[in-house]
């Protein structure tokens, strides 16, 4: 049997099929930013990606999805 193949909502690549809309790194590093942005709320995109070292066009495409948790789909 093969399991259903979908792509991650943030950053598009083809995987498993799971209860969650983003693939596991995508996972953490939105929960990472989530989490950096809750303690230091006044820092520009560019400051949290680059202080994160999460890829700045998935913290932008983070914003424009509106990503605070993630949950089930």
């Amino acid at each position: 049997m093969n399991a259903m193949v979908r792509n991650c909502r943030l950053c598009n690549e083809p995987m498993e099929s799971s209860p969650f809309s983003m693939c596991s790194i995508c996972r953490t590093e939105s929960e990472r930013v989530r989490e950096f942005v809750l303690k230091h709320p006044k820092l520009s995109l560019e400051e949290v990606s680059c202080l994160t070292k999460v890829p700045h066009h998935k913290v932008k495409k983070m914003i424009a999805l509106g990503l605070k948790k993630e949950v089930s789909s």
